[in-house]
């Protein structure tokens, strides 16, 4: 991949990273919120559904980190 390649594809990358941490960040502050609200019983259902939303969430920018690390755009390791 030439430099210029290179270019394009991290400025495309780092849109689609903004777009996809913005996304999950709104969907993470209505888990929180749902939550928080002390009058909502959590039944078996609604604690499931809220538990595979943070997953998928998860499962989400676990993608994102390995696509910019199978690119080369960033160093691989765990924090």
């Amino acid at each position: 991949m030439n430099p210029i390649d290179r270019k394009n594809l991290a400025s495309a990358t780092l849109l689609g990273d903004y777009r996809t941490m913005s996304r999950v960040a709104l969907a993470q502050r209505a888990i929180l919120s749902t939550l928080r609200d002390s009058d909502l019983e959590l039944g078996d259902f609604r604690r499931d559904g809220l538990m595979l939303a943070l997953d998928e969430l998860a499962g989400l920018l676990e993608e994102r980190a390995g696509f910019l690390e199978e690119e080369g755009l960033v160093g691989g390791g765990e924090s």
